[in-house]
């Protein structure tokens, strides 16, 4: 008995599909692999009689060595014949078990031979019931009203069966692929209605490899140090990478799949990075950058000291990463001294104690406080004792004495360019001096007097006023006296340099740019680099001596 259609059937079925398709359809690139995978064997349809399964059931195809995902499959059938095709039942069935029905109840009774069919997702369905003629068609299951189940004994899967190629979407490739025919209705027709597929089949994959991100998710950096990353991924097609939420660093730019710049400042920051090749899923990754710094460190000295009328100075300097930034607060400073920038200068007027606030920050927790104290002494000058003028002069009776020779201590000859802070590492040295970078060449020390006693200089002895450059001074209880000059001639030490002698007492000082050169009591500090010396800061070359006899 012949099957007879209902003609709404297409209408049923052709909906779904289309549903279906736009639900699982995805486009290939043109980058993955495709490979063809054939059986060119002949299929009998059935394998006797004319209904049944068909010979062999299932056929095979064994697929191997494909990499990624199936992406896409096509499935060709060559040389397609048959008295009534509507009796044709085709089930796919892959490695992995997933299955689609090719065609059911297709072609009426429309006789057909040699035909050449792809099947391809993106074709037209079958005919019904007119002729079936070569050329490429989804998959297509017709109901017949008399047989509204299609049969397809074991070892093929029971129902339900896939309607779509794209069930295949996203499973393994490699195995084998079977390919279950049925003939499913009995006829008694001369001819019979038997068929065959004369040349095989065959399986037309595209695989591919969903995008994989290969670069890692963390990346650190420090302040004012050059930072890079670039990000990288993996997949078949070679995916494309976006960006989203981007948190950078500042100091940091994001160019094409790159990162460099300069951090400016420590914290923790981030990025979203998505990789797509249209292969689900997409790869994500949520980049993490921290960048790490030093916090500041006040290096200048938390005290000064000074005289009035005396010139003072003071530089405030400090460390961290990035370079600190120094700010000021509560600025209490001795009348005619001003702060410019980061330096103090002037020459106070006024004793006292005085103070500045400072704080360093640069973006790293926690700042740096210090606050500066200023101790200002009054400039002492020693006096002669008054003179009563009624007193008669006293005559001393003098007895002739030879002159007696002052003391004279020999020491090697000093070097010709005896530079000042190279006496810092001089462990019995009786001169420290620090000087900024800038003109600490140009600052040389030659000793008169150390240790109370004069110094031997060039095969002179230094035992007359012209070479300490006061008769006065002479009288005094000199402990240690240097001359301080410049080889350049220079004439003026801009911000200041530190000399130090050895022991305690006034510092007097003779300004070389003076002519005749002034004895000066001029104001001293101690330093703790300098732990036993007593200090002073000048600003033009002369000659400083330290003495007792003024105590």
């Amino acid at each position: 008995m012949r099957k007879s259609h209902h003609y709404f059937s297409i209408i049923l079925r052709v909906l779904p599909l289309l549903m279906l398709s736009a639900a699982f359809f995805s486009w290939v690139s043109v980058d993955a692999a495709t490979s063809t995978f054939a059986n060119s064997a002949p299929i009998a349809i059935p394998a006797t009689g004319n209904a049944g399964v068909a010979a062999p059931y299932p056929s095979e195809i064994t697929v191997s060595s494909m990499s990624g995902i199936i992406l896409n499959v096509r499935v060709m059938i060559y040389g397609l014949s048959h008295g009534w095709p509507d009796d044709i039942d085709m089930l796919l069935v892959g490695p992995g078990g997933e299955n689609v029905i090719l065609m059911s109840d297709a072609g009426g009774s429309n006789p057909i031979s040699g035909v050449n069919i792809t099947f391809d997702q993106t074709g037209p369905t079958l005919p019904d019931i007119s002729t079936i003629t070569s050329g490429t068609y989804r998959p297509t299951d017709y109901v017949a009203i008399e047989q509204p189940l299609d049969i397809f004994p074991l070892p093929a899967p029971s129902s339900p069966w896939g309607t779509t190629l794209n069930v295949f979407n996203g499973t393994d490739p490699n195995g084998t692929w079977r390919l279950f025919i049925y003939d499913d209705t009995f006829q008694s027709s001369t001819p019979p209605d038997i068929g065959s597929i004369s040349g095989g089949w065959a399986l037309e994959i595209t695989t591919g490899t969903p995008p994989t991100i290969t670069s890692p998710a963390t990346g650190s950096g420090t302040v004012g140090m050059p930072f890079s990353h670039t990000f990288t991924a993996t997949g078949d097609p070679a995916p494309t990478l976006s960006y989203a939420n981007e948190n950078l660093p500042p100091g940091v730019t994001r160019t094409g799949d790159a990162l460099s710049g300069m951090p400016t400042a420590a914290g923790v920051y981030s990025i979203d990075v998505t990789a797509s090749n249209s292969i689900s899923p997409d790869a994500q990754q949520t980049f993490t950058i921290t960048i790490t710094g030093d916090a500041p460190i006040i290096t200048s000295p938390a005290t000064g000291s000074g005289t009035v009328g005396m010139p003072f100075s003071h530089t405030f300097t400090a460390i961290g990463n990035p370079a600190p930034t120094l700010s000021y607060a509560n600025e209490d400073l001795p009348p005619g001294v001003t702060r410019t920038g980061d330096a103090l200068s002037g020459t106070p007027t006024a004793a006292g104690v005085y103070s500045i606030d400072v704080t360093a920050s640069n973006s790293i927790s926690p700042d740096a406080q210090q606050t500066f104290v200023i101790t200002i002494e009054e400039l002492v000058v020693p006096t002669e004792p008054p003179v009563d003028p009624t007193d008669a002069p006293v005559v001393p009776t003098l007895t002739p004495m030879p002159t007696p020779e002052p003391a004279v201590a020999v020491f090697p000859t000093p070097p010709d360019t005896p530079r000042c802070d190279y006496r810092n590492g001089l462990e019995n040295d009786v001169v420290r001096a620090g000087a900024p970078p800038e003109f600490a060449s140009d600052v040389f020390c030659r000793t008169l007097v150390q240790n109370g006693r004069y110094v031997s200089y060039l095969g002179s002895e230094i035992t007359n006023a012209g070479m300490i450059g006061n008769e006065g001074l002479l009288n005094l209880d000199i402990v240690q006296a240097v001359d301080i000059f410049s080889p350049s001639g220079a004439r003026y030490y801009t911000g200041g340099i530190v000399i130090c002698l050895r022991g305690t007492g006034r510092l007097v000082y003779l300004n070389s740019n003076n002519a005749p050169r002034i004895a000066e009591i001029i104001g001293s500090y101690t330093t703790p680099d300098f732990p036993g010396y007593t200090c002073a800061t000048l600003f033009e070359p002369g000659m400083l001596l330290l003495v007792r006899g003024l105590e």
